[in-house]
C-alpha cells in the first residue's frame, strides 16, 4: 500500500525544494499536495503560471522518487449566503493544478459554510448539484473528486456538531445519489470521532465500494488536532481491522502534519518518525487481511 503525507505544513516552514527532500529521505512514496494555500496571492498556485508551476513541481517530485498522489482543493470560504458562485472557480483550478502535477484524486470539501441543523435536506440537494458540476471537468482530465466527511462547530456553545456527510450512513447518501466514478469518497478518521462517531464503525458502513481514499490522523475527539496516530484517542487496531475486513484498496495518506509544529530544526526527524508510524499502521491492515 502506497504510505503518502500532506504536504501542507512543512512546506509553510521549509519552502516546496526542502519539504520534498525531506519527505523523500524519510521514505514516503508519494504526497498529497496542499492546495488550500492558492488563497494567498504569493502562493505558487494563485497566479496565471498555475498549471505550468505544478508541472514544474512535479518533476522535482519524480527527480526524488516522488509522486502526488492526492491533492486537496482549497476550502476556507466565507460565506454569507448558501451560494457556490465565489468559490467554485477556484475550485475548479485547483482540480486542474491538481491534474497537472499528476495527482488522480483531489479532496473537494462538500459545501458546509451554514449552520448544518436546520438545513440538512438543501444543503444534500445542493451538493449533489455542486459535485455532479465537476464531472465533465474531471472526465477531461482524468482525475476524480473526493467527497469528504465533515464537522462545524455551535456558534454559541463553541463544540463540534453535525455538518454534511458527518455519519456514515449520510455520507453513503450522498455518494449514492451523485452516483458517478468520478465523485469517490474520502474517509477522514479524524472527523469521525469529533461527531461521535468511531472510525472503525464508519468505515464497515461505508464499505470497499464507498472508501476509496483516506485522511488518517488522531485527535482526543474533542479538537481536529490532525497529529500523528498514537499520539490521541483513535483505537488504531480497530481502525486497520476494519479498513482490512472491507478489503480496503486505497493508499494511506496522512493528514497529521501538525505533528511538525514544534520541531522547528528536527524536522526530518519528525518526517523520519512519521513515515515509520505510516508503515506499521499499513503492515496492520494487510496482516489482518491475511
Amino acid at each position: 500500500m502506497l504510505l503518502s503525507t500532506q504536504t501542507h505544513i512543512l512546506v509553510e516552514k521549509l519552502g516546496y525544494d526542502e519539504a520534498l527532500k525531506t519527505f523523500s529521505k524519510a521514505g514516503f512514496d508519494a504526497l498529497d499536495l496542499s492546495l488550500f494555500s492558492m488563497q494567498r496571492e504569493n502562493d505558487i498556485f494563485s497566479g496565471n503560471d498555475a498549471v505550468d508551476n505544478a508541472k514544474e513541481l512535479r518533476k522535482k517530485a519524480e527527480a526524488l522518487g516522488l509522486s502526488f498522489n492526492q491533492a486537496h482543493a482549497p476550502f476556507s470560504f466565507d460565506l454569507k449566503s448558501a451560494t457556490f458562485d465565489d468559490y467554485t472557480p477556484l475550485v475548479e483550478k485547483s482540480i486542474r493544478v491538481a491534474a497537472a502535477a499528476g495527482v488522480k484524486q483531489i479532496i473537494v470539501h462538500p459545501f458546509h459554510q451554514i449552520v448544518y441543523k436546520g438545513n440538512e435536506q438543501m444543503v444534500f440537494e445542493k451538493n449533489l448539484a455542486y459535485y455532479r458540476g465537476f464531472v465533465p471537468l474531471c472526465e477531461e482530465l482524468g482525475i476524480k473528486v473526493c467527497a469528504e466527511n465533515m464537522w462545524q462547530k455551535d456558534a454559541k456553545r463553541g463544540y463540534i456538531v453535525e455538518d454534511a456527510c458527518s455519519y456514515a450512513t449520510e455520507f453513503a447518501r450522498y455518494l449514492d445519489a451523485i452516483d458517478s466514478p468520478w465523485i469517490i469518497g474520502c474517509l477522514d478518521i479524524g472527523h469521525c470521532g469529533l461527531v461521535g462517531e468511531e472510525p472503525q464503525d464508519a468505515i464497515r458502513i461505508l464499505g470497499h465500494d464507498r472508501v476509496k481514499a483516506l485522511h488518517v490522523h488522531d485527535n482526543d475527539y474533542k479538537s481536529d488536532a490532525h497529529t500523528i496516530p498514537g499520539c490521541g484517542k483513535i483505537n488504531w487496531a480497530e481502525v486497520t481491522k476494519a479498513l482490512a475486513d472491507i478489503n480496503y484498496s486505497g493508499e494511506f495518506t496522512y493528514e497529521a502534519d501538525n505533528f511538525f509544529l514544534g520541531f522547528d530544526g528536527f524536522y526530518q526527524e519528525a518526517a523520519d518518525f512519521l513515515a515509520l508510524r505510516g508503515r506499521k499502521l499499513i503492515s496492520m491492515i494487510e496482516a489482518a487481511k491475511a
